[in-house]
């Protein structure tokens, strides 16, 4: 019995032996013959399309890894699309090209990057003319109507209506062309931004027929009651409360500008003095 474990494990030490001195075999990087073709020419595309595209990828050598569309503005990436290319063949994708404020109608560099299991790769970039999407209209989209805004200049839109002296809602443009995207305009931070629903806080200082307005190309929209005092400028904190910080002197004339109807405003008496002719003196501390 003793003769027969000995046996065993003399033989597992001679397998060790021989696997231990077995090299590692070693990976070659950076072969094949990677290759690409656009089988779908683009020239021109909007700003907010999802641009559609189909490449031909073979390797004669190495399999295949993937293929990358890639959008740059000048010198930025702002946008890529990965595809898993098993095999030689085909393939069809999207890439998205961003719809950003201020940025004109101009050029940018699509570019398509192949790689196979080696790493390897190969590229091809083309030039295409990005424009912004001429919309035929908006929509003003509030909790209880929408409304249409007219195209009344170059990116500038307007829905002039009966309105209250406060407008609650989000703008939307529709779909322009056969890769465009319908798009929503809301209220992210105190700002407009594409891809938000929330509802923009639209005032006027008083109610009555007046126009609610969107430029596309700069998200700068109107009207914004401007509420200054000495002034300066309140920054809305939501919909009640709005701030302004400066160093008011005691006994010195405050002026409020962009309240039309301040007398009817309760003024806390602890820190104002009303005259008879109706302007205010600043009595608290000076700071």
């Amino acid at each position: 019995m003793k003769r027969y474990l000995i046996n065993i494990l003399l033989g597992t030490a001679a397998i060790t032996a021989v696997s231990s001195c077995k090299k590692d075999e070693k990976y070659t990087y950076q072969i094949g013959d990677p290759k690409i073709e656009l089988k779908s020419p683009i020239s021109a595309a909007n700003f907010g399309d999802s641009l559609e595209f189909q490449v031909h990828v073979s390797d004669s050598e190495v399999a295949l890894s993937t293929v990358k569309a890639q959008l740059y503005f000048t010198d930025d990436k702002v946008t890529e699309t990965v595809i898993r290319t098993k095999q030689n063949g085909d393939y069809a994708g999207k890439i998205y090209v961003p719809f950003l404020k201020d940025i004109p109608d101009g050029k940018a560099t699509l570019k398509f990057v192949l790689q196979n299991i080696s790493q390897k790769i190969t590229e091809q970039s083309f030039d295409i003319n990005l424009s912004r999407p001429d919309f035929p209209y908006l929509t003003l989209v509030t909790e209880s109507k929408s409304y249409r805004m007219e195209k009344v200049g170059r990116n500038q839109y307007a829905a002039k209506e009966n309105f209250a002296a406060e407008v609650k809602g989000y703008i939307q443009a529709p779909k322009v062309g056969t890769q465009g995207n319908a798009m929503n305009f809301g209220w992210v931070n105190n700002v407009i931004n594409l891809g938000s629903t929330a509802e923009i806080p639209f005032s006027n200082s008083t109610s009555g027929v007046y126009p609610i307005q969107f430029n596309t190309l700069t998200f700068q929209a109107s009207p914004f009651i401007v509420v200054l005092l000495n002034g300066s400028q309140f920054s809305r904190l939501d919909d009640k409360h709005a701030k302004v910080e400066l160093e008011l002197a005691q006994g010195k004339t405050t002026t409020f500008e962009g309240i039309a109807d301040l007398q009817d405003w309760w003024i806390d008496p602890d820190f104002f003095t009303k005259a008879a002719d109706g302007t205010l003196s600043f009595k608290g501390s000076t700071g």
